[in-house]
């Protein structure tokens, strides 16, 4: 029995296909944390990057953490099944959203921590993943410290290292972000990005938000 297996008997749940297979294919493997990580441990990574490595405000949890926060979410309100997965810098959580799984689809959701809201991110997982891609690109202003060239080719990297788990329209249209940013060096607007996660990552509850901490 493997660590997600564990914790699904533990906490009674049933993660998606999609993670269960990042797992075995490695790509929830990070390396050791410590001040010497990016030195030693992200040049063995950064050609075939693991889940997210290096996007905007996401860090995996290790498998102890994910089950830490799953008692506490409990503690707050036992009415939220919320399993995370990621945190953000400021300490807000990625979490799979099981009381509104449909099948395979778990939504995604963020949990803050320092106030008592939580936003809908995606349908799926699926779907986060291809959303966070092409957020890399839109936000580079806000999260890039990469010279130009690192950056492009750390997205091409990500690119080919998640494709098995995005479908092929997804793939094609990362690609034409790509090619629009570092080809062309035409920007995407944000009426472009709207229309590309509504086409590609459709998902009625995005943009919507709802309390978690004091709903009864």
């Amino acid at each position: 029995m493997n660590i997600l297996e564990k914790i699904e008997e533990k906490y009674n749940f049933s993660y998606p296909q999609i993670y269960h297979q990042l797992y075995s294919d490695n790509m929830l493997e990070y390396g050791e944390a410590g001040p010497n990580w990016y030195r030693e441990t992200y040049p063995k990574l950064k050609n075939y990057p693991p889940l997210l490595l290096l996007s905007n405000e996401y860090e995996h949890l290790s498998f102890e953490d994910i089950q830490l926060k799953i008692e506490s979410n409990r503690q707050i309100n036992k009415k939220f099944n919320f399993i995370p997965f990621a945190i953000s810098g400021a300490g807000d959580l990625y979490c799979f959203y099981l009381n509104e799984q449909d099948g395979d689809n778990v939504p995604i959701v963020y949990v803050w921590h320092d106030m008592d809201e939580v936003n809908y991110r995606a349908k799926n997982l699926q779907d986060f993943i291809f959303i966070s891609l092409i957020d890399r690109v839109f936000d580079k202003e806000d999260f890039n410290s990469l010279p130009d060239n690192e950056f492009k080719e750390s997205c091409q990297n990500t690119l080919n290292s998640h494709s098995k788990y995005l479908s092929i329209d997804q793939i094609k249209t990362i690609e034409y972000v790509f090619h629009k940013e570092f080809v062309n060096n035409e920007e995407l607007t944000l009426k472009e990005y709207e229309d590309i996660v509504n086409k590609y990552a459709s998902y009625s509850n995005n943009g919507r938000s709802f309390k978690y901490q004091s709903h009864t």
